[in-house]
């Protein structure tokens, strides 16, 4: 439901009761997709924050909680008032790999992945240690259980069916969970490492499309292709490579599935090339086999989840599905389980992905914490999500366009003005209320265009989104003329989280979001869902005769969704948007002086991440090797800008005849490297690097500051910021 009161009026809410009133934080490490979310001890959901919205990177953040930080300090939380951390990870459930590991690979295999996991849960150790919260206790919530809570947790029902299945995490990929107000019951597990997630990942790497968090790529690929090698997947694919190895075994009466692919592939006995063949190079979009390839792989992963639902259904006698876990991100695969799986409702939450985690984390560790006096312990006891994130106000809007010194009006009838531009084939960024949680903007974050244009997909596609200009754009509809616009049973999306099939007659009438296979990513919305964005699609009904939008994230590929109002007048001003709308203020692009546009490569990841963190009068120290000179001379304009001074030097250097800094005290130290390229082999690459670093600081006599490193490779990957001597001993 859209949140209504003002961050203000929250923040002093929680003022005052911070006396009385005890709280429960809920978050994942080290992991991709990391959220944190604060509950009150009746199960209100305080807020919730993904951290990539601050950090400026997407999927990969190892150690920073800036946006933790910003949002306790925004709603004036205390964290002497915090009873209990929940933490997304259970150190038990990963050494269970020891022995699944030993069976598979060899005693000397699982010795290694034993000593990462001792590794991994020293430094979360660390990071939690760090945050202060000194009177809350922390609990290990296993992975899947997580994502079980935080699904059953939003929904509607009572007690459900749960399936919780993603690439992997702790010792599983997928469990079967029957969830009721007050207890989780595992069904049925399925071990690393046989996953359909990995699988997902490594045919979207194969295919050319990016690695982890690019999957829906492929996913929108599908419906180009026809599923012409199922069979192909259950007994491998003849001639092709240099071997023939199944993607997956099936006992179709459980669902329980095996992967002897994945298998080879951990212990990188092969790669997907070896099965496939080496993918044809392509212009503009992969060729007829990835296609097919991908179709394939869309079917078989519809007949798998169908299968492990059926036989949970029949074993937990619930009417009731709830998916989640990264492979619930699969819109179309949901929209098949919806036609067909044979339940009465199935609910997808917005934050199914490892982004949910914390979420489950918390509700897990609120139960524990508060357990003689909750009986419906695992569900929140107010549904406010998916618009649970930072809010700003006009001033504060309106401060962030005079920074930018852009002309802006205020509107006095702000709906009909903006349905007036949509209608009109203007491309308009909205931003509103409370942010969102989850991958999906949901109207108040959202590009908005008009879905009655063939031309727009292209549009925001080539101008805005700098994207693919083959993948498919989401419907957002009134909720209450769904049945005039689609032909499925299932009329409740506010989401975003199935593929539905539109009505052959209206097809023509929407072309930019309709997909090639008649389908559309829909989004339906009430007044009480987002009262704002229903009004506005009301409006341009009155103009148009269609009650739908062209709806996507606000954001260029790559980039986090836009959180704060200066990350939405960036990407307004590094695209080809025709209006960016903040609150009821508006900005058109015919208004801004060109001198005034930004080029979109200098938003990426670390250059809006070193801005953010800098201030004036600050001197910072960067090290960085030659290939890294170009991107140094960035940082130096945003330095100069902002009233700061960089001082560099260079990796081959030796860190004792450093003389920089002695004259001019150093406020941060910071690396930059080009992860894709420096350091294939991830980790133990970087860590010679990180070790020089560190000497560095000491050379300086900066030891109380924090340390970055910033990758300038693209959404991947981004070390983060270390907290102090301790706990970098333990992450290098």
């Amino acid at each position: 439901m859209q949140e209504r009161h003002s961050t203000e009026r929250l923040a002093s809410v929680a003022r005052a009761k911070s006396d009385v009133v005890k709280y429960i934080l809920g978050l994942s490490l080290r992991s991709h997709d990391v959220a944190f979310y604060v509950l009150d001890e009746n199960r209100n959901l305080v807020f919730g924050v993904e951290e990539e919205r601050f950090a400026f990177t997407r999927y990969e953040i190892q150690a920073t909680y800036l946006g933790l930080e910003y949002m306790l300090e925004r709603y004036g939380l205390n964290k002497e008032d915090f009873v209990a951390v929940g933490l997304a990870s259970s150190k038990t459930g990963y050494q269970e790999l020891t022995r699944i590991h030993a069976e598979l690979y060899g005693d000397e295999f699982a010795r290694g992945n034993a000593q990462y996991v001792e590794q991994l849960f020293d430094i979360k150790s660390a990071i939690i240690e760090s945050m202060g919260f000194a009177n809350a206790r922390t609990t290990e919530v296993p992975h899947h259980k997580a994502h079980a809570l935080c699904g059953f947790g939003q929904s509607p029902f009572e007690s459900a069916l749960v399936l919780a299945v993603d690439g992997s995490g702790d010792q599983n990929t997928t469990v079967l969970y029957h969830c009721q107000e007050d207890k989780i019951h595992a069904l049925h597990t399925i071990a690393r490492p046989h996953s359909i997630g990995w699988v997902w990942q490594a045919l979207t790497k194969w295919a050319r499309l990016g690695k982890l968090g690019n999957e829906g790529k492929l996913m929108g690929l599908a419906s180009y292709g026809e599923p012409v090698y199922v069979d192909d997947f259950y007994r491998g694919f003849p001639g092709r490579g240099k071997e023939s190895v199944p993607f997956f075994e099936v006992d179709w009466l459980t669902g329980h599935f095996t992967s002897p692919l994945c298998q080879k592939l951990f212990s990188k006995e092969l790669t997907v090339e070896d099965v496939l063949g080496e993918m044809e190079p392509y212009d503009r979009m992969p060729g007829k086999f990835a296609q097919d390839v991908a179709a394939s792989l869309q079917k078989v992963t519809n007949d798998i989840l169908q299968a492990l639902c059926a036989w949970g259904r029949l074993e937990s006698g619930e009417s009731n599905l709830v998916l989640c876990g990264g492979v619930a991100m699969n819109s179309v695969a949901n929209g098949e389980l919806k036609r067909h799986a044979d339940f009465a409702q199935v609910f997808v939450p917005p934050n199914s992905s490892d982004n949910g985690n914390g979420l489950g984390a918390a509700l897990y560790a609120h139960g524990e914490a508060f357990a003689a006096s909750q009986a419906a312990k695992y569900r929140l006891s107010t549904h406010t999500m998916p618009y649970v994130g930072p809010e700003f106000s006009p001033e504060e809007m309106s401060l962030a366009l005079d920074e930018f010194s852009l002309p802006y009006v205020e509107s006095k009838d702000l709906i009909e003005d903006v349905a007036e531009m949509l209608s009109k084939g203007l491309v308009v960024g909205w931003f509103q209320g409370r942010m969102e949680i989850g991958a999906r903007a949901l109207g108040n974050r959202s590009i908005l265009a008009n879905p009655t244009l063939a031309e727009m997909k292209n549009v925001v596609n080539a101008r805005v989104k700098f994207r693919e200009f083959w993948r498919p754009f989401a419907p957002v509809i009134k909720k209450d003329k769904y049945h005039e616009w689609f032909e499925d049973r299932f009329n409740d999306v506010p989401c975003m989280t199935s593929t539905h099939y539109i009505r052959q007659q209206q097809r023509a009438h929407i072309p930019s979001v309709t997909h090639v296979d008649g389908t559309g990513r829909v989004q339906t919305c009430s007044s009480e869902d987002n009262a704002k964005l229903y009004d506005l699609l009301s409006a341009f009904e009155r103009r148009t005769g269609v009650p739908v939008l062209l709806n996507t994230s606000f954001n260029i590929k790559g980039m986090p969704i836009a959180c704060k109002p200066q990350d939405a007048i960036r990407c307004f001003l590094g695209t080809a948007m025709d209006v960016l709308v903040l609150g009821d203020f508006v900005v058109r692009r015919a208004d801004v002086e060109p001198t005034q546009m930004l080029d979109p490569h200098k938003m990426r990841h670390p250059s809006m991440f070193f801005a953010e963190q800098i201030k004036s009068g600050d001197v910072v120290a960067v090290v960085c090797d030659a290939s890294m000179q170009a991107r140094l001379s960035d940082l130096q304009e945003i330095a100069a800008g902002k009233g700061a001074e960089i001082i560099s030097c260079g990796l081959e250097e030796e860190p004792n005849g450093l003389s920089f800094g002695r004259e001019r005290p150093v406020s941060k130290v910071m690396a930059l490297v080009e992860y894709s390229d420096n350091f294939p082999n991830g980790a133990h690459e970087v860590l010679p690097h990180l070790r020089y670093l560190k000497k560095v600081r000491e050379i300086l006599d900066i030891s109380d500051q924090h340390l970055y490193l910033l990758n300038f490779s693209g959404a991947s990957w981004i070390l983060g910021h270390m907290f102090g001597d301790g706990q970098w001993e333990k992450v290098i």
